[in-house]
């Protein structure tokens, strides 16, 4: 039960810091969006949002790579190169997400597409935006390390609550075979030791038990007694008989 739980707190806390960092690359990918733009000569640009980068240093220690490719021509103002997913996003300004690998690292991409005004026609454009992927996976394992440590003091405390709970509880057993272990064989009266209700039938049949074994025994000396009395005459007069056969003198 505890590895399920641990494998579910991994799922649940690998879906967490996805989420959260997802909305923060999608945040990054929608303020390009914003600052994308068609020049004179019908080519599009993009302004940096120095704002939203600089906020995203403050935040993360990630390395960010970002692209913005005009449909049109292909051409590409960013990082070359960047991973694109095969699910195209259903609508404008709205990204999908997936990873990939860029330069060798495992990357999370959001990957939006969008349209420009420009002068004469409507250009549209994608934007990729690439995060690495260290502080997503150091988070995750954080979340299931602080889960695995809670679990483990829960199983700890619930284990000592059920043992304590189960000492207890059984004591009175306890009590009653160190009663029954002490009696003398001879003793055969009934057990009168307080015991639990879940355990008075228990202690009903170990006393019918003990009233037939009394009433075997009580049967067994009576027919010893009577055998005794029935052998005590005949063995006295062949006794008797021995001891004048003994004492003759002829054969």
């Amino acid at each position: 039960v505890s590895g399920t739980l641990l494998v579910t707190t991994f799922f649940e806390a690998q879906e967490r810091a996805t989420s959260v960092y997802d909305r923060m690359l999608a945040a990054v990918a929608l303020s390009f969006a914003q600052h994308v733009y068609v020049d004179g000569n019908g080519e599009i640009g993009v302004k940096l949002p120095f704002s939203i980068l600089a906020y995203w240093d403050s935040l993360s220690d990630e390395h960010l790579y970002y692209a913005v490719v005009d449909v049109r021509t292909s051409s590409s103002i960013g990082y070359p190169g960047l991973p694109v997913g095969l699910k195209e996003p259903d609508e404008l300004g709205v990204p999908v997400y997936y990873q990939g690998f860029y330069r060798d690292t495992p990357v999370r991409v959001a990957y939006m597409k969008g349209i420009a005004g420009g002068v004469g026609e409507a250009v549209p454009y994608n934007v990729i935006v690439a995060e690495t992927m260290g502080q997503r996976t150091a988070e995750t394992h954080s979340m299931l390390l602080h889960s695995a440590i809670r679990l483990t003091l829960l199983v700890v405390v619930a284990s000592a609550v059920v043992w304590f709970g189960v000492y207890r509880g059984l004591r009175p057993l306890r009590n009653l075979e160190r009663s029954v272990r002490r009696r003398s064989p001879e003793d055969l009266r009934p057990i009168s030791y307080e015991t639990p209700p879940e355990t008075k039938a228990l202690v009903d049949a170990l006393n019918g038990f003990i009233a037939r074994l009394r009433h075997s025994l009580e049967a067994l000396e009576d027919f010893a007694g009577n055998v005794g009395h029935q052998l005590r005459t005949p063995l006295g007069v062949i006794r008797a008989n021995m001891s004048l056969a003994m004492r003759s003198e002829s054969d």
